[in-house]
């Protein structure tokens, strides 16, 4: 009744016998249930198809990889997705988008080109993921990478696997390449329109100075030529003939001087002398210089100034300029009798300067763009051709430099305001 010593190894060695027999079986019951629960019993054909149908419609880079990551979550479901894309053309590699990437990692991938990076042709090796994928463009470049994490099932890539990535990488590239061609393209166009439009600025530009000197000039010439005929004889009138010399050379010299200030301006070399100033004395002279310009016209300028000194801190020839650039628009774009209106002010804190008129006003629309460079309103151009568009873009210029504001009230047909606020004090 004594059991055999060599019977108690009979069921060990079976069991042996039947895993290594069943091992491939079992192998493939697993990959079955991979297929069968994680897979969702996909189509690898449609899949794919489906997929590139869909990047070839997508409009943007991030777009192309949620697309990505949703096929993968249908096809091939994996622990996570990330994916980079890299900056068109040469130089180190800038990365544009990221996803599912810390800063460590973004770090090792956007580094200087060395073994291993984004710099060669090897892929870079990023951890928590199992499969890198490059998104080539086709001429040797690279639109970026997609990283892979770890299937879901927690089985091994199979070469089927493998090769449904790389087939999506693939396609994802093809639609990347998409975009940034047309990216090129929408950059070359708008390049070429922007250098269209630059040259139009330019012909215009030249067309509307020659047309300010002119005009000046020609009056200047005209009432020398008179005077030096002698058939002037009356003191009174060759009084008014060297006012009206005086108005049209001041008028020249303070276009000339926004022209070269803009030149300045858009250089970046504009200048300003700040001191203690009182404006008083200046809003005067603005008074006395518009006067002169315009004596050939019926102006009725009201000047309204405090009794005692308004000091600030200014470039008193900057407000000069300003001041005068707006009393010039306020008597140009005046209707009928022309009717303007110079206020100096202390409020809150602050001195304020106002030019106010009674002409034709400045649509809503207009009223942010009136400070862009050449910018001249339709309703503006039709009530006088003649104009640049640089006298209000110089003021802005000159109130920023000066820590100040402009505020402008306007109804069109009635008249406007503007009014130029100073600080006591420029913030350094």
């Amino acid at each position: 009744g004594t059991a055999r010593p060599g019977r108690n190894w009979i069921p060990v060695g079976a069991a042996v016998v039947a895993a290594v027999a069943f091992a491939p079986v079992r192998n493939r019951i697993q990959i079955l249930v991979d297929k069968a629960f994680f897979r969702r019993g996909y189509d690898f054909r449609r899949g794919v198809h489906d997929f590139s149908a869909a990047a070839g419609k997508a409009c943007g880079r991030g777009e192309i990889l949620d697309l990505f990551e949703n096929a993968l979550a249908e096809m091939l479901p994996v622990e996570k997705v990330a994916g980079i894309v890299l900056e068109p053309g040469g130089g180190p590699p800038g990365i544009v988008l990221r996803r599912g990437l810390d800063d460590a990692a973004v770090s090792l991938l956007a580094g200087p080109p060395e073994p291993g990076t984004l710099g060669t042709n090897a892929r870079p090796d990023v951890p928590g993921f199992e499969v890198t994928l490059p998104l080539p463009l086709g001429d040797g470049g690279l639109a970026g990478w997609v990283f892979v994490g770890p299937k879901k099932s927690g089985l091994e890539f199979t070469e089927e696997d493998r090769e449904l990535l790389e087939t999506l990488a693939a396609e994802a590239a093809a639609a990347l390449r998409r975009i940034r061609l047309q990216e090129e393209v929408a950059y070359e166009r708008a390049s070429r329109e922007k250098s269209e439009e630059l040259g139009r600025l330019k012909t215009e530009f030249i067309s509307s100075v020659s047309h300010e000197l002119r005009t000046p000039m020609t009056s200047l010439q005209g009432i020398s030529q008179l005077l030096q005929s002698g058939k002037v004889g009356d003191e009174a009138r060759r009084e008014r003939l060297l006012e009206l010399m005086a108005g049209e050379c001041g008028r020249l010299g303070r276009f000339l001087h926004n022209v070269l200030d803009f030149g300045r301006i858009e250089q970046d070399v504009k200048r300003y002398e700040f001191r203690e100033t009182d404006l008083k004395p200046l809003v005067t002279e603005v008074a006395e210089i518009a006067r002169s310009a315009t004596a050939g016209d019926d102006l009725d300028l009201e000047v309204e100034t405090p009794e005692g000194p308004v000091w600030v801190e200014a470039d008193p020839d900057s407000v000069c300029q300003a001041l005068l650039n707006l009393v010039d628009n306020a008597v140009k774009y005046s209707i009928g009798r022309k009717r303007v209106a110079v206020r100096l002010a202390e409020k809150d804190g602050r001195v304020e300067v106002s030019v106010s008129d009674r002409g034709i006003g400045i649509p809503a629309e207009d009223r942010e763009k009136i400070f862009e460079a050449f910018f001249r309103s339709p309703a503006a151009v039709r009530h006088d051709p003649k104009g640049v568009g640089l006298g209000l873009k110089i003021v802005k210029h000159i109130m920023d430099a000066h820590g100040g504001t402009i505020d402008l009230r306007s109804d069109p047909g009635q008249g406007t305001t503007f009014t130029l606020k100073f600080p006591k004090r420029r913030k350094t």
